[in-house]
């Protein structure tokens, strides 16, 4: 019995060792189940807060979008004129740039002439150190000859002591005793030669201290001219270049008077061309007119009204441009009162002078115009009847009025290029004057 029970035990033992590892391994999955559980609701709600955001996120960008979509107009509109105000800005810098590369050619001429100057007057101060040398070589020279006399007359006096004697009692006596005996003196000095030796001395000392005075004052004068050579350009440079300013201003002043000068040939070169534009209208429909109606006297009185009117038109505007040209002119002279009389007041005096001429000249070419208009209504009216025999013919007839225009620019632009070059002359001249100062 007790051999059959031992293997029961066993297998006991074994099952209750099997049932305690099961419990534990169940418990140790209950554990880790818990605790992935605990883990998978914190993910969730992870989750849950992630797409909380990601809800507020696109209301956040939807009202964003809404805004954009709003105010997108707006911003390419502001754009836009940003972009044209750059434009504006570089079209600014581009004329300031050409205007300076202009003032800068000019300064550059203005360099070369100053420094062909300076070259002038560096020789100009060589040749006069060279005149110094020789001058004085030729100071050493004469006072060399002077001193070889004065041996030779001291020699002269020692051999012949009575002319020695002669020559000190003449210094010794009164100038009222020379002034009694000048007539004694003058018959002995006819006799002796003693005075006639005394008198030629004397002629050379006096010659030969007057060559010494020149000479020194010729050489005080050149080194008064150097000094005022070398003295130039500390004295000179600062006026040049408030003169260079004052060009410069002026300049910009001249460039403003021709722009404003071809704005009004413009305007009336448009003028022009409007009134060509309308007579050649009224010419077609005149002779259409003429062709359907050949006795139509009514047309020739409502022509003629109109030229007259054009004329008064014209006259009126004449009158109206030299009264604004008078109030610029005044208004000018009131802005710039500091402008010198010559040179450059000139130079602005005579381009108004131009300007006026050219209008004078304009409405001169627009009275020509309206006078050869006259003259082809009258060569119209004479050749009616042909116009009626021939209704294609008027066609041919008709002078084009464009090469008229074009003839009224071309003088216009001629004007213009002469004012131009007025202006630069004038400029040229001021600027030898001021170069080439005496």
């Amino acid at each position: 019995m007790a051999g059959i029970m031992i293997p029961a035990v066993c297998e006991h033992v074994s099952c209750r060792q099997e049932k305690e590892q099961a419990a534990q391994r169940l418990t140790e999955a209950q554990n880790t189940l818990c605790s992935r559980n605990t883990a998978l609701e914190g993910v969730i709600k992870h989750w849950e807060f992630l797409y909380g955001l990601l809800d507020k996120h696109t209301r956040v960008l939807a009202e964003k979008n809404k805004h954009w979509e709003v105010n997108w107009p707006k911003h390419e509109n502001m754009l836009n004129t940003r972009i044209q105000h750059r434009d504006g800005v570089i079209k600014g810098l581009t004329e300031a740039n050409k205007t300076l590369s202009r003032e800068n050619s000019e300064l550059v001429g203005i360099e070369q002439s100053w420094q062909d100057q300076i070259r002038q007057r560096d020789a100009a101060i060589v040749r006069l150190n060279k005149e110094k040398e020789f001058l004085f070589q030729k100071l050493a020279v004469t006072t060399k000859k002077y001193n070889v006399l004065k041996v030779e007359s001291l020699n002269i006096l020692a051999e012949k002591p009575e002319m020695s004697q002669m020559v000190l009692q003449e210094k010794k006596q009164c100038p009222e005793s020379k002034i009694g005996t000048s007539d004694k003196r003058n018959e002995e000095d006819k006799k002796s030669p003693a005075e006639k030796f005394r008198k030629d001395m004397a002629e050379k000392k006096e010659s030969w201290a007057s060559l010494t005075k020149l000479i020194k004052e010729k050489l005080q004068k050149i080194e008064d001219k150097n000094t005022h050579l070398e003295e130039m350009p500390t004295k000179v440079l600062p006026e040049k270049q408030e003169s260079l300013a004052e060009e410069v201003n002026l300049k910009s002043e001249v460039l403003k008077l021709e722009e404003k000068v071809t704005e009004d040939s413009a305007v009336k070169q448009h003028s022009v061309e409007t009134v060509v534009v309308t007579e050649l209208k009224q010419e077609e429909t005149s002779t259409k007119d003429l062709v359907d109606k050949p006795n139509c006297s009514e047309m020739k009185v409502t022509m003629m009204i109109e030229v007259k009117e054009m004329e008064d038109n014209l006259a009126n505007e004449d009158h109206s441009c030299e009264t604004e040209e008078l109030e610029d002119e005044r208004k000018y002279l009131e802005e710039f009162p500091y402008l010198p009389t010559t040179g450059a007041r000139q130079v602005v005096l005579q381009d108004q002078e131009s300007r006026q001429e050219d209008k004078l000249s304009l409405a001169a070419a627009v009275r020509r115009v309206v006078k050869e208009r006259k003259y082809e209504i009258k060569k119209q009216e004479e050749s009616t009847k042909d116009l009626v025999r021939k209704p294609n013919s008027w066609e041919m007839k008709v002078t084009p009025m464009e090469m008229k225009v074009t003839e009224v620019g071309d003088n216009l632009a001629n004007k213009d290029q002469s004012c131009e070059s007025k202006v630069k002359k004038g400029e040229n001249e001021e600027k030898d004057q001021e170069s080439y100062p005496t």
